[in-house]
């Protein structure tokens, strides 16, 4: 390679000209700069030669690093921590925390001491390891500069960050044609799906700066059916920020004219040093009140800690518009309003930045390929006000709430009006007794049996009343592989020796249930009718209400089995 090809290569994927032809020199270099250890530099020499000669070797680098840096931050923590306290500290050291677990297929899980003595992985050396990443031509001047005001705001707190960020960096300049071809892609999709036009398309691929990237909220911004919000200037104060909300969406929703704007903050007292604090946001848009309910954020209330100072507030949730597609959906319209997730610092769903956006089902199954970037939403208007009184009047006229208290029944219609519904069981769970629903994993580790078989007892209408139920689970669960089941039911006893296996509960006293229930010759079983992947749920149905159910409700049902 010639030295005018050499300055080319570095020019258009920024790759540092002393890294050119000089591959050999890497490990030792870093062994001299007292960055890894002697093992460590034969460990970057066997993880370098899997890779071609003509992959850039400093994004390589600084990935084996990232990782041996990070396994180095636990085994100094865990097993060796003397190793830190003799470093000199060169930068304060700032409070952080971490789980484990491999990041970038460098070394092996488990590798430990690639780190050289002297230099600290816990921030003591950080501001030195970005000097020395630079003198040694691993890292583009651009990546040093934004790494140098990382580290000044204090957002980058130890060499860890500073290796994730440098890679997250280096490798966003390497791959920058290829990413912004990638998001012009998406742009020319938006036309397929007519949320941007031609013209819309040209503007937005004029537009980019150097090295720019846009992102796709900001993509999608362009669209007239779509809006950013910057919360960043706002404090975090729930009537300010979903007054200002629902202003912006007032121009994205047609005619959507709503009155009395209600934000109402709820705290939920628990034995805990955290409270939880829920929202409910109330309108009113053609003459109909329309009420949401969802978690806001929690809020520490004792045992407080030098870092808690910087546990920021919550702005706003993923939630609060599902009031808003219960307007639409008894508007019987054909879209939805989405909010689109900004991650930031904090989280994947981001604090200081919201897009809004009107979608289609169409656009809306189209555009909803990442996690976390777009909410889900029903298109299914069977589940708007009317459909859900015609629903609950089906449901009452076949007995299913003929066990519950007018209290609990009309407590039940008072939390529907401020839930948000997707389904059947969504209106169903609103009650008590109706569906049992638990994870086959338990929190119970006393008495699960015991307190599920009652619960299917509550939900039975009376039909299923057991008494004199025996579950030994506490006591089996360290030093027995069966747990002994029983109870008592219609003068017989029913019973059986379950599977230990942990917090693990085992199906089979559900066939104990239905056992009892078909010997007596009892009208109904328990019918699976829930799933989201963690619980499952199960509901009481005579046979004359399971086949009014498949005749005109079978989503409740037959989708599951």
């Amino acid at each position: 390679m010639n030295d005018k090809m050499a300055r080319i290569l570095s020019i258009l994927f920024l790759i540092p000209l002393s890294l050119i032809g000089q591959e050999n020199n890497l490990s030792e270099n870093l062994i001299s700069k007292e960055f890894l250890t002697r093992k460590g530099g034969q460990e970057l020499d066997i993880y370098l030669s899997r890779f071609s000669s003509k992959e850039p070797k400093n994004l390589k680098v600084i990935n084996f690093l990232a990782d041996a840096f990070y396994q180095e931050l636990f085994y100094r923590g865990m097993e060796s921590p003397k190793i830190e306290k003799k470093i000199k500290e060169e930068d304060p050291i700032l409070e952080f925390s971490f789980s484990y677990g491999g990041l970038f297929g460098g070394p092996k899980k488990g590798y430990k001491s690639l780190i050289h003595h002297k230099r600290s992985v816990m921030g003591a050396t950080r501001s030195r390891t970005l000097e020395e990443l630079k003198s040694l031509d691993l890292i583009s001047i651009y990546t040093y500069n934004e790494s140098r005001s990382k580290l000044a705001d204090s957002t980058i707190r130890n060499e860890v960050e500073l290796l994730m960020f440098v890679k997250s960096k280096e490798e966003y300049f390497i791959k920058y044609n290829q990413y912004k071809s990638e998001e012009l892609k998406f742009a020319q999709n938006l036309i397929e799906l007519n949320l941007i036009d031609e013209s819309t398309y040209q503007s937005i691929e004029n537009s980019y700066s150097n090295l720019e990237l846009k992102g796709k909220p900001a993509i999608l911004s362009y669209s007239d059916q779509c809006q950013i919000i910057n919360l960043h200037d706002f404090e975090p104060n729930p009537t300010t920020i979903y007054n200002h909300v629902f202003e912006v969406i007032k121009q994205l929703v047609p005619n959507f004219n709503y009155s009395d704007l209600q934000i109402i903050l709820k705290e939920l007292e628990e034995e805990s040093d955290l409270v939880e604090q829920r929202l409910e946001v109330s309108f009113v848009a053609n003459n109909k009140t329309y009420k949401n309910e969802f978690f806001h954020d929690f809020k520490r209330v004792r045992n407080f800690k030098e870092h808690h100072k910087n546990d920021l507030p919550n702005k706003i949730s993923t939630k609060f518009h599902q009031g808003i597609n219960k307007y639409l959906r008894d508007k019987g319209v054909s879209y939805r309003l989405h909010t689109i997730n900004i991650k930031d610092s904090r989280s994947v769903y981001g604090q200081e930045k919201i897009g809004l956006i009107i979608l289609n089902e169409e656009q809306s199954k189209e555009l909803n390929q990442e996690s976390y970037f777009l909410s889900d939403e029903t298109f299914d208007n069977r589940f708007n006000t009317e459909g859900i009184e015609k629903i609950l009047q089906d449901f009452e006229s076949i007995g299913l709430f003929s066990h519950l208290t007018k209290e609990e029944f009309k407590e039940g219609r008072l939390l529907l009006e401020s839930k948000d519904v997707n389904d059947f069981n969504d209106i169903l769970f609103a009650f008590p007794k109706i569906i049992v629903s638990f994870d086959w994993e338990t929190g119970n580790l006393k008495n699960p049996y015991q307190e599920l078989t009652n619960q299917f007892g509550l939900a039975s209408r009376g039909v299923f009343n057991p008494t004199n139920i025996k579950d030994n689970f506490e006591i089996s669960f360290d030093n027995q592989n069966k747990v002994e089941y029983s109870f008592s039911f219609k003068n017989k006893t029913y019973s059986s020796y379950l599977d230990m296996q942990g917090d693990w509960l085992d199906p089979k006293f559900m066939a104990i249930i239905e056992k009892s229930l078909s010997e007596n010759e009892i009208d109904g079983k328990f019918q699976f009718c829930y799933d989201n992947g963690q619980e499952t749920g199960f509901i009481f149905l005579t046979q004359k209400q399971r086949e009014f159910i498949e005749s005109k409700y079978p989503d409740l049902i037959v989708k599951y089995e």
